[in-house]
């Protein structure tokens, strides 16, 4: 059985969503590493792959692709996220190999 306490923290895990809806109030971003594989739901990915690529640069280049597809209130959340706080979701030495489009 869960306390009041940690019923309200399962509360606000459950106010993320990979998949924001028009009528959604976004307040903020969060950068995400895992297997592409599970990534399938979210708006905004890129795959990583092994390469010579700096973290910095690719972090850049990611944001920078996420920003063509998005929303106005979306773009400003992107250019928020810092480029450290992208660089420390990040395996290092890597490319981004873009994903297919449907």
């Amino acid at each position: 059985e869960l306390d009041e306490d940690e019923k309200d923290k399962l509360v606000d895990l459950d106010s993320f969503t990979a998949l924001p809806r028009a009528d959604d109030i976004l307040h903020y971003c969060l950068p995400v590493c895992a297997p592409y594989f599970a990534m399938q739901a979210y708006k905004f990915k890129v795959k990583l792959t092994p390469g010579q690529g700096k973290k910095g640069k690719v972090a850049k280049q990611a944001q920078a692709m996420f920003q063509k597809d998005a929303t106005p209130r979306e773009r400003e959340l992107i250019k928020v996220v810092g480029d450290h706080e992208m660089v420390m979701q990040m395996v290092g030495n890597a490319r981004i190999s873009t994903p297919a489009k449907k």
